[in-house]
């Protein structure tokens, strides 16, 4: 489900879950906690406030900024992906963005496939926090307005496109979309059977088996689905997944669902109480 938080995405986050998410510092602002941390005193710098063994204090003060400059130079890196698009930036755009010299970066990073590597971790977690904000701020038993709130994040994450975005969905970054799919895929399902399910479990009872693997086959379906046919309704892709998980939207969103089948429309669905075998035997008498 997901997929990219560019332009919109702090926009989105308000939207969904308000000002529970936590919004990614900027190249700026990881900078600044990484002096902040610190102060000089006697040539030497320490980390503010600390009163540990010098030998602990450079410990923690080396990793402290060690891993601070990895997200500095992450941010740029993605940064820079979004405002040019991947294939027109490079190692030095990246550096002079940071304001690093090259052999730093390849102190962290061995080239740029690897700096890509952790951008696409980054989008990662980026929309399994929106997933967890909307976890949070579910209605009890309003399991249409969920499933409605949860098909808006899908359609953004699929269809919010940036230069970044764009370059994934060319031929010659399959590999590294489908990467990208696969881990997020997996974060959100693995999040979802262990959270969202197992409260939906607890209320309503859960009529299916192997519950992260239906998951799992179920978001992949649904990002499949929409980027192949980008104008399919919301209600369409609601019902699809209520469908599939077997989800009880009590009467009401039974109600709203049977409205929006247009008349002598066929649904897909046999009449309550038919036999299978029936719509078979009448498909193959069909002489087409």
């Amino acid at each position: 489900m997901g997929w990219a938080f560019a332009t919109n995405r702090h926009a989105f986050r308000a939207f969904v879950v308000g000002a529970c998410v936590p919004v990614r510092p900027s190249v700026g602002e990881v900078t600044r906690i990484m002096t902040s941390h610190t102060t000089t005193t006697g040539g030497r710098t320490t980390p503010a406030g600390t009163t540990a063994p010098a030998g602990t204090r450079a410990s923690r003060r080396g990793e402290a900024v060690s891993d601070a400059r990895r997200r500095q130079i992450v941010e740029a890196a993605r940064e820079l992906y979004e405002e040019r698009g991947m294939s027109r930036t490079t190692v030095k755009d990246v550096t002079e963005r940071v304001g690093i010299s090259r052999s730093l970066f390849y102190h962290y990073f061995p080239d740029k496939d690897a700096v890509t590597d952790a951008v696409l971790d980054t989008y990662v977690d980026d929309f399994l926090e929106l997933v967890r904000g909307w976890n949070a701020e579910r209605e009890r038993h309003n399991v249409r307005k969920a499933l409605t709130d949860c098909i808006r994040i899908c359609r953004m994450g699929v269809f919010d496109h940036d230069s970044f975005r764009a370059n994934l969905a060319t031929n010659e970054n399959a590999s590294l979309y489908l990467r990208f799919l696969s881990r997020s895929t997996e974060a959100i399902a693995r999040y979802i059977t262990i959270t969202t399910a197992r409260d939906y479990q607890a209320e309503h009872g859960l009529p299916i088996d192997h519950v992260y693997e239906t998951f799992y086959m179920l978001i992949i379906g649904i990002v499949g689905f929409m980027r192949s046919h980008p104008d399919a309704s919301d209600e369409l892709l609601e019902d699809l997944v209520a469908q599939t998980l077997r989800l009880d939207l009590g009467q009401a969103g039974r109600r709203a669902s049977a409205t929006r089948e247009a008349p002598g429309e066929p649904s897909g669905e046999a009449p309550v109480g038919a036999r299978p075998e029936a719509g078979l035997a009448a498909a193959s008498d069909d002489p087409r």
